[in-house]
């Protein structure tokens, strides 16, 4: 067996350089904006911090309904603003944006 012709062969079917599509690069963008949007907004709201990540954290039930009905707001017009892609597009997109998995 030659092991550097499997070693080869192994390097061309694995040692790829991933691109991002224009449709994932596009979600990514839209999932940002609305990480961004209700971000600014919860800094501002939230009388709380958590202090292992320095996140704005709501201290009333007051401030969790309105960081809440933002984030939906928001949610709803980067949907409306973004037709060509469904509303779970987006959806699983802000879910799976860098910010939570380590940028």
């Amino acid at each position: 067996m030659d092991f550097n012709n499997s070693a080869e062969i192994f390097r061309k079917m694995y040692d790829t350089e991933y691109k991002e599509s224009l449709e994932e690069s596009s979600l990514r963008i839209i999932a940002e904006i609305y990480h961004k949007e209700c971000d600014a907004f919860d800094f501002v709201i939230c009388g709380g911090v958590n202090p292992r990540t320095g996140e704005p954290t709501p201290v009333t039930n007051s401030e969790l309904h309105q960081i809440n009905k933002n984030a939906r707001k928001v949610k709803e017009r980067l949907v409306n603003q973004n037709p060509q892609f469904t509303a779970q597009d987006i959806h699983k997109a802000i879910l799976n944006c860098g910010k939570y998995w380590g940028k």
